[in-house]
């Protein structure tokens, strides 16, 4: 005799296991964004004055609006 599948049950369990392993998942994923170094979260904290594009250093100026011009242009092709 074969067991009746029961498809509202059947599609309860499987949102179920859905469930339980996106909640056994959450604190392996959690755990993999944090793990960057603060100097990479936060690099204008260390180097306030210093402009990184793409992890390389293009300068540095003291004037906010001068550090935002040379970030607008880092990808541009103007000579440095």
């Amino acid at each position: 005799m074969t067991p009746h599948l029961n498809t509202p049950h059947l599609m309860r369990s499987l949102a179920a296991a859905i469930a339980l392993l996106g909640l056994l998942a959450a604190p392996a994923l959690a755990q993999r964004i944090s793990s960057q170094s603060p100097e990479a979260a936060a690099p204008d904290l260390a180097r306030p004055n210093v402009v990184m594009f793409h992890g390389k250093k293009i300068g540095q100026d003291p004037d906010p609006f001068i550090r935002n011009e040379m970030l607008r242009h880092a990808d541009s092709g103007w000579a440095d």
